[in-house]
Order: structure tokens, then C-alpha cells, then sequence
């Protein structure tokens, strides 16, 4: 007799990666902005909009002094603003930023999902901190996110965590669905073939959102994309100009 496998049915999410070079001493001004890249992705269909790494402020705030000046707690202004977008439009969205914790007090490269209804469901504290962050963050000791939702298991990560076994580790361990990339990505050469890579390898769909441009000492490669490990590539934007990148990806309707 011919026994034949059982497959779950498949459902398709539709998924934005947002590109956006933050303005370095426009806080409000960069808020502004992107809402409405938000409310594209969301006029567009996207369930679920990955913003970049420090995307209020930008990666280059220099020290600790001006890291007091920029921080939030959470829930705060950032995460209060985002959290109507999310209610109003039905979507889940996370987003980088610095944040406070404590009355020392200790300062973290973070990441903050948001659910569809607009409550916070994780902040994650970037573990693997790069050069720049080391002026002013503390490493995250709060550990790895995966978070159950609608959508299927989201992870959390920031831009150099991607470069350590442990969250690799971690995601696989926790038979995540969607890793959600927010970076600051440095502009030696393009990083989708390595993004693609990734997916391919971990069997996870990886949306990456990326900051553009820079200064004379450091510049951020874009290219924004959704990656699969089956198709690999499904979209990606160009180097520079911000943009919402667009994709529908396919998850077992039963985890």
C-alpha cells in the first residue's frame, strides 16, 4: 500500500521591508516620514512592515550623552505613534530605536514588535553590538525573540547579531516562520547574496530592512529585500532613495 505524506495548506502573507535613510538630527521629522512609508506598505496589503535598525535616529549618535538625548522607554513616543498606525490599519509592525532601561541608566540598540491591535508583544536588546554602538549602547542581555502570532513565529534580530551561531541557533531552535532583519548595513558590497544565502540555509523567510547613504566615515548599503529559502529573492529595492519593498510569502497554515 502507498502511504502518501500529509501536506499542511499553505497561506499567503503579504510583507514589507521598508528602506529609509534617517535624518541624524530630525527625530520628528524622520517619525513623520515614516508613518507614511508605513501607510504605504499598508495601502499596499502588507500584514506585516519591518522598518530598519535605528530608524528614528540613525546609527551614527556618537556617545552616551547624546544617547540620553535621543532614548525612549517602552511604551514611549516612537512606540506610541507606531502602535495607532498598527491599529488602525490591521498590520504588525517593528521598528528600531534606542531605548533607557533603569536609573543608571543602561542604553540598548533595540527592536519592538508591535501586533495588529497595536500592543507591544516583545523589545528585543541588540546582543552583538557593532563599532559604532559601542560609544554609547550596552549589550542586550535580555535574549533572543520569537513571538507566536496570527502571521505565524516572528524573530527578532539586529544587523551584526546575524553573523553569530547563537541566533541561528535560536531561531531554528524555536521553529521560527519569519526572521525580521531591521540593519544599518555597511556599504563594502551588496549584502543580498548573503541575505539569500541565509534563508536558503535556515529554511526561514528573512525580511531585511536597511538604511541608505551615511557621512564620510561610514555609508549603508540599502538594497532592502524579502528573501525564502525556496525562491530565494522575491523583491528587493536599489542602493540608495528610500522605498517600501513588496512580497508575498507562503507559510503551513498550521505551524
Amino acid at each position: 500500500m502507498k502511504i502518501q505524506a500529509l501536506k499542511a495548506p499553505l497561506r499567503t502573507i503579504r510583507v514589507a521591508a521598508v528602506q529609509y535613510q534617517a535624518n541624524q538630527v530630525n527625530k520628528a521629522g524622520n517619525l513623520q516620514e515614516l508613518e507614511k512609508l508605513i501607510m504605504q506598505a499598508a495601502q499596499a496589503g502588507a500584514k506585516l512592515v519591518v522598518l530598519p535598525e535605528m530608524c528614528t535616529t540613525g546609527l551614527l549618535i556618537g556617545d552616551r550623552k547624546n544617547a540620553s538625548n535621543l532614548a525612549e522607554t517602552i511604551p514611549g513616543p516612537t512606540a506610541n505613534s507606531f502602535s495607532e498606525l498598527a491599529e488602525r490599519f490591521n498590520i504588525y509592525i517593528i521598528f528600531g530605536l534606542i531605548t533607557q532601561e533603569g536609573d543608571i541608566p543602561h542604553f540598548h540598540n533595540s527592536q519592538v514588535l508591535l501586533s495588529s491591535t497595536g500592543q507591544i508583544l516583545a523589545c528585543y536588546n541588540k546582543r552583538h553590538l557593532f563599532g559604532p554602538d559601542w560609544h554609547w549602547a550596552d549589550p542586550g542581555t535580555n535574549g533572543f525573540k520569537a513571538v507566536p502570532t496570527n502571521l505565524g513565529v516572528i524573530g527578532l534580530g539586529i544587523c551584526y547579531d546575524i553573523n553569530f551561531n547563537d541566533i541561528w541557533a535560536f531561531l531554528l531552535g524555536s521553529r521560527v516562520d519569519i526572521f525580521a532583519f531591521s540593519t544599518n548595513w555597511v556599504e563594502e558590497c551588496s549584502p543580498l547574496p548573503f541575505w539569500e544565502m541565509a534563508a536558503r540555509q535556515s529554511g526561514i523567510i528573512l525580511i531585511a530592512a536597511n538604511n541608505w547613504g551615511g557621512n564620510q566615515s561610514i555609508g549603508f548599503s540599502g538594497e532592502s529585500g524579502v528573501m525564502c529559502p525556496i525562491r530565494g529573492m522575491l523583491a528587493s529595492c536599489g542602493p540608495t532613495g528610500d522605498s517600501v519593498v513588496i512580497a508575498d510569502v507562503y507559510l503551513a497554515a498550521v505551524h
